[in-house]
């Protein structure tokens, strides 16, 4: 009984401090303004891929989010001068949303400023995908 108690209490726990950091985060994209939007919908090739690039300055973010009729690898990767970085990567996702904040992931953007989202098909059969991506700023 007290094992399934403390197992209770630290699932309760971690669920207050997940959606704590969430309306944390939601809320600091909110009180930012819009400063571009990229909003559309692309098909993509059997085994193909599909990417959409945008560069932020200091105190900028990234808000996005994508669905997709079949599942796809995701990333936000960069080309630095020691190779590709993946600061996100989830795989096999229909749909996903998130905040890119490069400060937060100490990326220095003196030295890097372009981002790119890819989705990659690994199906045989192609996919409908839609996604928006708002960059934000003070």
């Amino acid at each position: 009984m007290k094992v399934c108690m403390k197992k209770m209490y630290v699932f309760l726990a971690a669920a207050v401090l997940f959606s704590g950091c969430t309306s944390h985060n939601a809320k600091h994209s909110d009180s930012l303004k819009d400063i571009s939007t990229m909003k559309d919908t692309v098909t993509v090739k059997p085994a193909g891929s599909y990417e959409e690039c945008f560069s932020l300055t200091k105190d900028q973010i990234m808000v996005y989010s994508f669905s997709s009729t079949n599942p796809v690898n995701f990333n936000i990767h960069y080309h630095g001068v020691d190779g590709i970085h993946y600061p996100v990567s989830e795989t096999q996702v229909n749909q996903y949303d998130g905040v890119f904040d490069p400060q937060r992931r100490g990326l220095d953007l003196d030295e890097q400023d372009s981002f790119c989202l890819m989705w990659e098909n690994q199906d045989m059969m192609q996919l409908s995908l839609s996604y928006e991506c708002t960059v934000k700023g003070n």
